[in-house]
């Protein structure tokens, strides 16, 4: 881990959503009595890949130097294994996150097959209604 300056950092409007206003206020009153207790984590370029709510909260709370773990890596493979991890998983853009990612050398708690298989069920479209058969 090392302290960067927050302008350094750079986080990707396309994959930031929003954070409810509850978390976001919690959030900034931890960061205020607490400081930041634990770090952003980017790549080698200074994309920021966990931590896009953490780092809007400590823009706002002011703070110039944050802590970060720089882990090099692929982005998207290394967004897929962290968000796995989490409780409110999108499994549609988590699948779709798997197409890009490799299926042989991951952390994700899943088999190769099962993560094929979950891929594949993106590829299914609602023509193939009246293919499936039922027990």
């Amino acid at each position: 881990m090392k302290k960067v300056k927050i302008t350094e950092l750079v986080l990707n409007e396309k994959t930031h959503k929003n954070i409810d206003n509850k978390k976001h206020s919690s959030l900034i009153k931890t960061i205020k009595k607490y400081g930041q207790i634990y770090p952003i984590i980017i790549d080698n370029d200074n994309n920021i890949v966990k931590g896009r709510h953490l780092f809007k909260c400590l823009q706002k709370c002011g703070i110039e130097e944050v802590w970060v773990n720089v882990v090099d890596c692929n982005q998207k493979q290394l967004y897929a294994e962290l968000i796995t991890t989490e409780n409110d998983i999108n499994p549609i853009e988590l699948f779709k996150t798997f197409r890009d990612i490799d299926l042989e050398d991951n952390c994700i708690p899943y088999h190769r097959d099962e993560l094929s298989d979950f891929i594949k069920l993106l590829e299914w479209h609602k023509d193939n209604k009246s293919k499936m058969t039922l027990f």
